[in-house]
């Protein structure tokens, strides 16, 4: 959501300087919460503006530059086929455990993605195995 602008929160500054209302009534007025009213006039008293609070930054996150510098080689030597051994690869690497949503995140930065095709399934395999026993001498199938 973005900031109100500057000229509704003077507006209802001066609205409240003019005594042309309450707190909640101003609120309802301009169509704002009453608690983004109370924090501006708080925010005006002490500051002396009413400009936004510049963006305080969020959570760290969980896996670094150097983290995500190793994942990179750990797809790039296709040592992984899955999150979940991703996730298990790289905790014994760092020591930080990290959840499938975290590592496929991170996956997203780095504009990389494991799909279902980079690996043979457990189907194709168990297909592989069949095709290979029915070649094998001494089986009728092989000689039909």
């Amino acid at each position: 959501m973005r900031a109100y602008s500057d000229d509704l929160r003077i507006r209802i500054v001066k609205a409240y300087q003019n005594h042309e209302g309450s707190q909640r009534q101003l609120a309802q007025r301009f169509r704002v919460s009453l608690c983004f009213v109370e924090k501006l006039l708080k925010r005006f008293r002490q500051h002396g503006n009413v400009r936004p609070s510049p963006w305080a930054g969020g959570r760290a996150p969980k896996i670094s530059v150097a983290g995500l510098q190793l994942i990179a080689g750990m797809i790039e030597n296709r040592s992984v086929t899955t999150l979940d051994e991703l996730c298990r690869e790289f905790a014994g690497a760092v020591q930080i455990r990290v959840s499938r949503s975290t590592m496929h995140r991170a996956l997203k930065k780095l504009h990389l993605r494991l799909k279902k095709g980079d690996h043979p399934s457990l189907s194709a395999i168990a297909k592989q195995a069949t095709a290979d026993e029915s070649n094998l001498p001494g089986d009728r199938r092989a000689f039909h």
